[in-house]
């Protein structure tokens, strides 16, 4: 009676394993990362409803709040995320769970380098369309707006990811030209994945006469 496997029966079923493993893995990788993905979308919907909740108590004006730029620099004030504490319960609903910070090491619009979390500087992994720039044709905040004043909510974008974590991005590429996509949340309440230069056009279209 045989006790043991041979050698090339053990070097089958090795082999086997191996070849189940590379098929297996990566569908375990998109599973994780559409759970992931669907946190995320999550998250955006329960801000959007705290958002609803910060207009009715404000009149119809959206939140006074920076509109968070470079990372390592020294944080600005108010953040949005200080701005809804009274609105939103949960502080890790600001933080998206593939957040690994910056996606793009080339172009003009990346940080050039690899870094943390983003949501390790300020707290978030969402970008309020806040302050930012005083000249409204490079910038169209919320910040002093009215609901009345958004032609398009439909159109234009409240929060979005800082950087396209559940996109296919490419590190070297540029940001502005990737077609990584964006979870973002407009201000009727949707989400929908844009790219870059998709929810920049938006924001223009949504503000147009």
């Amino acid at each position: 009676m045989r006790k043991a496997f041979t050698l090339i029966e053990l070097l089958v079923v090795i082999t086997v394993v191996a070849i189940l493993a590379a098929i297996l893995f990566p569908v375990f990788a998109r599973a994780r990362e559409n759970g992931r993905r669907v946190v995320c979308i999550s998250n955006l919907r329960q801000l959007g409803c705290a958002f609803g909740a910060y207009l009715e108590d404000w009149n119809g004006r959206y939140p006074y709040a920076i509109n968070p730029w470079d990372f390592g620099d020294p944080p600005r004030h108010p953040q949005i995320n200080e701005v809804m504490t009274d609105y939103v319960y949960d502080n890790r609903l600001w933080i998206c769970p593939s957040d690994i910070g910056e996606t793009f090491t080339g172009g003009a619009m990346g940080y050039l380098r690899r870094t943390p979390p983003l949501h390790s500087d300020n707290g978030a992994s969402y970008m309020y369309q806040g302050i930012h720039s005083s000249n409204p044709s490079l910038y169209y905040g919320m910040t002093r707006m009215t609901i009345s004043m958004v032609k398009r909510p439909s159109m234009a974008r409240l929060l979005r990811e800082l950087r396209p974590w559940h996109g296919a991005y490419i590190r070297a590429s540029d940001a502005y030209t990737s077609p990584a996509l964006y979870n973002i949340l407009y201000c009727d309440g949707h989400i929908a994945q844009r790219t870059l230069q998709q929810f920049t056009r938006d924001q223009s279209a949504a503000f147009s006469p």
